[in-house]
């Protein structure tokens, strides 16, 4: 089936309500994390990078593959093993003072929370590295080094040592 060359365009827009995603005591209490079996898209399957349909399916396995297994929320890895994203967040990590996150080449989608919270880092004077991240350094239980912190369209930012890694 080959496409019109300009088929038309529908739009619909729903609006409602959303909760704390983690739930309302994740903030004070944190959450339990776990990096999943599945994976990221590669970039070179499907844009990263778009909002598209398509893109949310490795997230929706990831979300749920951690609730059956008993976490809060789960982490996604980039094709080359690194630390991605979770199932419904971004992920910043606080070492050293440096605030640092998966950059965009690590299959992580390029959103307006990611943006605006390195924009208010910088504004701030908070150094921000875009770097590979390797796979234990969210789930550490290095309290005082390590604080991960997520934050999305639908997640709230979590505060300092909000995910307690058991695996």
């Amino acid at each position: 089936m080959t496409p019109k060359i300009e088929p038309p365009t529908d739009v619909a827009i729903a609006a409602w309500e959303w909760g704390k995603y983690l739930g309302h005591a994740s903030e004070e209490e944190g959450v339990d994390v776990c990096v999943s079996s599945w994976n990221r898209v590669a970039p070179n399957t499907l844009p990263a990078l778009a909002k598209a349909g398509g893109n949310y399916l490795s997230s929706l396995l990831i979300g749920q593959e951690a609730r059956r297994l008993g976490f809060a929320e789960g982490i996604g890895l980039a094709p080359d093993g690194t630390v991605s994203e979770g199932s419904g967040e971004n992920i910043f990590i606080v070492k050293d003072g440096v605030l640092m996150t998966p950059a965009l080449v690590h299959s992580v989608l390029s959103g307006i929370t990611r943006d605006t919270v390195i924009r208010l880092a910088r504004a701030r004077g908070i150094e921000v590295r875009e770097c590979a991240i390797p796979r234990g350094i969210p789930v550490s239980r290095r309290r005082g080094v390590l604080h991960r912190h997520g934050g999305g369209d639908r997640a709230h930012p979590l505060g300092r040592s909000a995910a307690r890694g058991r695996r």
